[in-house]
């Protein structure tokens, strides 16, 4: 009997009187297979269960099979046998009982598959049962599509290896045995029949031809079916923690914020032990300080950020880049549930290419005037010099990290180029959330403003709510002293931050106190706040 019938004969053993069961138990210590051994199979089924799941954890799985098969035969079996594990949400919504369209739905949300006789896995005898216990950890991933109030189930199956059965599929050859060393010669009588011409002619035909024995069909083996089991019940799953990301360009890269928010739903506290982010192509480091891990309560919400800078040194191209978040954290329930979690996130983020200078020119009209078409931006390459005559260079620079709540200063060098004297007048304006847009903000923190016909707008730029601003401005008007032609000066702007991320300055609004002309300057420095 070969080795293929064993396997087929003992799975079918088996399978007689057997069943699988998972478990989800909610204490990490407990252990099936000490239970069993303290001869106490009843108090499997007295064990306490995990009540809540939540996505993106590694749950801990206890896989039982009973049967009646002595010890030593399972042992044998086990090598010839694979385990396959899976999870699956479905809707735990009372209202879509009626529609069986939802109520149906099955959306697979993990699976593994491994040998039987893996390193995880039991064999013992209690009573006249034999047991087999495996442990195996699953991440419960979120599903690919919505799903109302979702409800997981974990399943098992214990089935044969296709290749222990392959031999079972190939028909065998089956002829009669032959009792002569040579066919004979059925033609054997007609050698000296003188119709068939010279007597002693060879005339010879075969036995094997007339007596030839077709093969049986060939034997199918009726297929094997699998061991199946599952969890009692299904378990109520929700998101543990959500993540949110916003991206700010910066020179040569960008600035993207990470919001990691945990619901309210959940009664303890997650502690994030680590995160990483990789974007290809790009060098990708996190700017937060803070001391690991780092915990989070209910509803509270934590910001991470991660500068982005270019590999080399090519500007880039406005394409989309797949990112990946992937972050580590363990939760800590009140009734003294540990869950690990993994959070593998994607997401797409448009990086700009890096934009040089701009050049600004002074308004034809004066402030009082009515407003004009935006109109005449021309740009030039750093060190270029634009109408070297008659230029007036503004040079704003700032820190590029900040704390949140706290004050910072943006200083800005104004250098008198042109060929007369020159007093100004600056005003900032912080921006709103959803105005002047990240992708306003330049290579470099540096303007230049010429005297050509060419004009800007000159509509007052509405003032924010304190609520949707990123930064408040601390300084008033600031007014420059008279330049003279070639001369430089000096004055700051004061800012608070009051949101952590990419904060947007806003803009700048430069008069010349003698022609009342105007510029409004949006390229401020790119400052980053951290909590």
């Amino acid at each position: 009997m070969s080795k293929a019938i064993d396997v087929r004969a003992d799975f079918a053993a088996l399978s007689k009187k057997a069943y699988l069961e998972v478990l989800v138990p909610k204490d990490d210590t407990f252990d099936a297979a000490t239970v069993l051994r303290n001869g106490s199979p009843e108090e499997l089924q007295r064990a306490v269960a995990r009540k809540q799941l939540y996505f993106d954890e590694k749950s801990n799985l206890q896989i039982v099979l009973k049967t009646a098969l002595p010890q030593s035969i399972l042992e044998a079996l086990l090598p010839f046998l694979e385990l396959t594990i899976a999870a699956h949400a479905t809707t735990a919504d009372p209202s879509a009982a009626s529609n069986p369209a939802i109520s149906s739905a099955k959306h697979d949300v993990a699976s593994t598959r491994q040998e039987a006789d893996g390193s995880d896995v039991q064999v013992l005898t209690v009573g006249d049962s034999t047991y087999a216990v495996w442990k195996q950890t699953l991440h419960l991933a979120q599903p690919g599509s919505k799903v109302r109030r979702p409800a997981v189930y974990f399943t098992a199956t214990l089935s044969p290896l296709a290749d222990a059965l392959a031999e079972t599929s190939k028909a065998e050859k089956d002829y009669l045995p032959s009792f002569q060393p040579l066919p004979a010669n059925v033609l054997e009588p007609l050698r000296f029949d003188a119709s068939y011409g010279d007597a002693g002619r060879e005339i010879y035909l075969s036995e094997t031809r007339v007596t030839k024995v077709s093969p049986a069909a060939p034997r199918h083996e009726p297929l094997m079916r699998p061991l199946r089991g599952a969890t009692k019940r299904a378990f109520p799953i929700s998101s543990a923690l959500y993540t949110r990301f916003e991206y700010s360009p910066v020179p040569q890269g960008g600035i993207v914020s990470v919001h990691v928010e945990a619901t309210k739903l959940i009664s303890g506290d997650v502690r994030v032990h680590d995160v990483s982010m990789t974007i290809p192509g790009y060098d990708v480091s996190l700017l937060n300080s803070v001391d690991w891990p780092q915990q989070i309560n209910a509803g509270d919400e934590v910001v991470l950020l991660f500068r982005v800078l270019h590999t080399s040194m090519t500007t880039g191209s406005n394409e989309n880049k797949p990112s990946l978040l992937e972050l580590g954290a363990i939760m800590n329930t009140e009734d003294g549930t540990s869950v690990q979690l993994t959070i593998n996130r994607m997401a797409d983020l448009k990086v700009p290419a890096a934009t040089a200078d701009k050049v600004y020119h002074w308004t034809k009209t004066t402030v009082s005037s009515n407003p004009v078409t935006s109109s005449g931006n021309r740009v030039g390459w750093p060190g270029m010099d634009i109408e070297a005559k008659t230029e007036v260079i503004f040079n704003f620079t700032g820190p590029s990290e900040v704390k949140l709540k706290a004050d910072f200063v943006v200083h800005v060098q104004c250098v008198n180029k042109s060929d007369r004297a020159r007093k100004f007048a600056l005003r900032a304006t912080q921006a709103r959330n959803s105005a002047q847009g990240n992708a306003q903000f330049p290579a470099r923190g540096s303007s230049k403003a010429g005297s050509d016909a060419a004009t800007m707008s000159t509509v007052a730029t509405p003032q924010p709510s304190a609520s949707d601003a990123y930064v408040l401005v601390v300084t008033p008007d600031v007014h420059t002293e008279t330049l003279a032609p070639g001369a430089c000066c000096e004055v700051e702007l004061q800012y608070r931050a009051v949101r952590a991320g990419s904060l947007q300055l806003g803009v700048v609004h430069i008069v010349d106190l003698q022609s009342e002309q105007r510029i409004i300057v949006s390229d401020l420095p790119d400052v980053v706040a951290i909590g």
